[in-house]
């Protein structure tokens, strides 16, 4: 398999998106598949700690002799108060042919540090997750959550509002919590995404 082989039969004639557990069923007449498989993102904490977002995987797949494939969508890591130890997000994986790690919640590692970005393990293409932010003496609650291959994470806010957890939905698939400011929660990280392009 190769790009090239993609590109000679066109463009796809259909795409399956999944943010939850579930199964690929081939369509009729597919032969190839593309997937892009996102880990979820870990969760903030409330001193300005964010979480890490979760790892992307791509991978062609010769599909001609194959049905249904499993598809695992990981969920994204809860967030905490003043230096709680965050949720990590959940790994995400397609079949035994894409499979990416979640990002670290914060203060995983250690007090008052950002989460690690997820690892990815199979795929042709493995991209870390983007990592969070520590906390920063003087400047609580401005941690941004990691960002992921899709995007970034929710905004932050100088008041005490729990803007974001109240606006977790704004981020990108896969994006690490944002953190919280002066001990409210962090938000929690984004759940991991996969896409499947399909190809005659």
């Amino acid at each position: 398999m190769s790009w090239g082989t993609i590109e000679a039969g066109g463009g796809p004639i259909s795409i399956n998106v999944y943010n939850n557990n579930s199964t690929w069923n081939k369509p009729s007449g597919v032969k190839r598949i593309w997937v892009k498989c996102t880990a979820g993102g870990g969760g903030g904490s409330g001193y300005g700690e964010s979480g890490g977002a979760g790892a992307h995987t791509e991978q062609i797949v010769d599909v001609a002799n194959i049905n249904s494939i499993g598809v695992t969508v990981g969920g994204g890591g809860g967030g905490d108060g003043y230096s709680g130890r965050s949720g990590n997000g959940g790994s995400s994986s397609f079949g035994n042919y894409c499979s990416s790690g979640g990002g670290q919640g914060a203060n995983r590692q250690r007090q008052h540090v950002g989460g690690l970005g997820g690892s990815p393990s199979q795929g042709a293409i493995q991209v870390y997750g983007g990592s969070g932010n520590g906390h920063e003496n003087g400047q609580p609650g401005i941690g941004f959550g990691g960002s992921s291959f899709w995007g970034g994470a929710s905004g932050t806010s100088h008041h005490q509002q729990q803007w974001s957890q109240n606006h977790r939905g704004h981020a990108a698939w896969g994006a690490g919590g944002t953190a919280g400011r002066n001990s409210e929660r962090g938000g929690d990280g984004r759940q991991g995404y996969v896409v499947v392009y399909n190809f005659n």
